[in-house]
């Protein structure tokens, strides 16, 4: 007999299933990035062949950077040669002497105190003459490539170099032209000794303006100092005093009598015995030290007249962005280019010791310390940059705070709403040459 199977226990066959059939997938070509932002861009943007572009011309970026200033109108230059030809026959003459050059440059509509500096870059000597071709190609051979009247008179005052930047002693002439021919320093005519001071104290205050530490001076600084200017309308002016900023013969005076009375021997050098008398013994010894330790010195241990400029006016005019150059480098002790806390206590120390001296309780250094900073607010918490002082334009009260003991009280007893004004140069420089000519009068 035939055993049937279980057909529960009989496990189904399953069919076995077709394997799906690989289709090789067509490859897209690449997308150029570039024409499918410009379609998402711009819809109707056609990007052009090699060939469109090898034959488009393109137009020339305008210039909008003038080192020297922007060009002048062509006919100028005839203006210039027609006004010297002009001159030339109304006098009958084909040369010119050096006193011919005032109402030559009258003429040519030229500032009238460029006469020394054209005469001598057309070859022109003191006792000389200069020919008409001579004045007429130099000043067209500057006019081609110098527009403005900075680039021009740098141009004239460093012509037959390869500099172009003036030094000291490159203004040397101008100024001695300016002694001898404006009528509001007749007086200083007649003493020829002082001439070699006033000419160093004029050219001390231009390079210190335009802060030119290196004693370079290029265009930038020249526009920035405002010299060109103060020249151009320089022979408008009969009284020598309102030029302020350059030339003031009472300013002259003020600065080589505060520098005689430190000079003890009369060498035209101080040093730090001599210099630490400024001001009744006011600025610290340490900030003395420092002034004559190269920071702001050429040489160690003594200062020169020239110098001596620069100290007094970063001394009575603490607002002035050479100033805060001045006196930032002398408490930056390590010269890295930021006033730590460490610096702070250094220069505070001596100070709180001088205002005990004067019967005066000084603040702590650590409650001064937060008062300074909250003064200043430095970008970064515990150092001090020259930046963060210029900004706050407050630097006046920063730096005689640690450097001078007299100015700091005397800030200190002022009304609160007096507390922030500071003496300008100019308002100084008046102050002072008054107070001189008192104790003469005396």
């Amino acid at each position: 007999t035939k055993v049937k199977p279980n057909a529960a226990a009989v496990a189904p066959v399953e069919t076995p299933k077709k394997r799906p059939q690989i289709v090789a997938r067509q490859e897209q070509p690449k997308s150029n990035v570039e024409k499918d932002l410009n379609r998402l861009l711009n819809p109707t943007f056609t990007a052009p062949t090699h060939e469109q572009l090898k034959q488009k011309k393109f137009q020339p970026v305008d210039q909008f950077h003038f080192p020297f200033g922007k060009p002048r109108p062509a006919g100028e230059m005839s203006g210039y040669l027609q006004a010297i030809d002009e001159y030339a026959k109304r006098n009958r003459k084909q040369e010119f002497f050096m006193k011919d050059m005032g109402p030559l440059v009258k003429d040519m509509k030229l500032p009238y105190y460029w006469k020394d500096p054209l005469f001598r870059a057309c070859g022109g000597k003191p006792s000389g003459k200069i020919s008409i071709f001579q004045l007429g190609s130099t000043w067209k051979k500057i006019c081609e490539t110098r527009f403005d009247s900075e680039s021009q008179l740098m141009a004239l005052l460093t012509y037959g170099t390869t500099r172009n930047y003036l030094v000291p002693s490159d203004l040397t002439p101008l100024i001695t032209d300016v002694i001898e021919t404006h009528p509001g320093l007749e007086f200083l005519r007649s003493a020829p000794e002082f001439h070699t001071r006033y000419v160093t104290t004029v050219i001390a205050r231009l390079f210190y303006i335009a802060s030119a530490w290196n004693k370079k001076l290029a265009v930038p600084g020249l526009r920035k100092s405002e010299f060109a200017q103060v020249i151009n309308s320089l022979d408008s002016l009969d009284d020598i005093n309102n030029e302020q900023r350059f030339f003031s013969y009472e300013h002259f005076y003020v600065i080589y009598c505060r520098f005689w009375e430190l000079d003890s021997d009369h060498d035209l050098r101080i040093g730090p015995t001599d210099l630490s008398k400024y001001g009744d013994y006011s600025i610290s010894v340490k900030a003395i030290d420092r002034i004559l330790s190269g920071t702001v010195t050429t040489k160690r241990r003594v200062m020169e007249y020239s110098e001596f400029v620069w100290f007094i006016m970063s001394e009575e005019d603490k607002s002035t962005a050479t100033s805060s150059e001045y006196w930032f480098r002398v408490m930056d002790r390590d010269g890295d280019g930021a006033i730590t806390i460490d610096d702070l206590e250094f220069f505070y120390a001596e100070q709180e010791t001088r205002l005990r001296t004067l019967g005066v309780e000084p603040l702590p250094f650590l409650d001064l310390l937060c008062l300074m900073l909250d003064l200043v607010k430095p970008d970064q918490k515990h150092i001090i940059t020259l930046r963060d002082l210029k900004k706050c334009r407050l630097q006046h009260i920063f730096f005689d705070t640690f450097l001078n003991a007299e100015k700091y009280l005397d800030r200190e007893q002022r009304e609160p709403f007096d507390g922030n004004q500071e003496w300008n140069w100019a308002r100084w420089a008046t102050e002072e040459y008054s107070l001189l000519v008192a104790d003469e009068d005396d």
